[in-house]
């Protein structure tokens, strides 16, 4: 695991979303630390918010930076097993990840999110929650997240040998985090 500086700080102030007692930062914390039960609340939480995200991530325009910092910061490449995100929402990051790419797997667990997400060329948007992804072992070579729920086993699970993990957040450390060789 290697966590990196801070990248660029960011041009507008951290949203209220960022705090701990937003009702998703709480029910993420839950799922987090075992509580199953927060899983279906969370998911009804994220199909709440659907409706307006592409609107308010409109307002940050710094949303996708540490993602594509991230991506900068190493050469990232992936091979034929192709590129996973995670949490992608309405789309904010996939359009960067499609770009850089080309095929892309773009999974949130709130198909609310995923039905506000534009057609990209060379994605394919899946409803899955990130604790059980609908793919064969071994069959990835990059998972990418952006303000995601962070599943490392499963990851390992799904990523081929050597395969590779570029994750960032927005809020709190503006910082990204990459996982070598799962």
């Amino acid at each position: 695991l290697r966590r990196f500086p801070p990248g660029p700080p960011p041009a507008a102030a951290a949203p209220d979303l960022a705090g701990s007692d937003h009702r998703s930062r709480a029910l993420l914390t839950r799922l987090l630390d075992g509580d199953a039960a927060a899983g279906p609340l969370l998911r009804a939480e994220y199909d709440a918010q659907a409706a307006g995200w592409s609107e308010w991530c409109a307002t940050q325009p710094d949303y996708i930076a540490p993602l594509a910092d991230a991506l900068d910061r190493l050469a990232v490449s992936a091979g034929p097993g192709g590129v996973l995100e995670v949490g992608c929402g309405t789309g904010q990051a996939t359009a960067l990840l499609a770009r850089r790419f080309g095929g892309v797997w773009a999974s949130d667990v709130s198909i609310a999110m995923l039905r506000g997400m534009p057609t990209l060329a060379g994605v394919a948007a899946l409803a899955a929650d990130v604790r059980a992804l609908p793919f064969r072992d071994a069959s990835l070579d990059l998972v990418v997240g952006l303000n995601a729920v962070p599943a490392l086993d499963e990851f390992a699970r799904v990523l081929r040998r050597g395969g590779r993990v570029r994750w960032a957040r927005i809020f709190r450390e503006h910082m990204p985090v990459s996982v070598e060789q799962m």
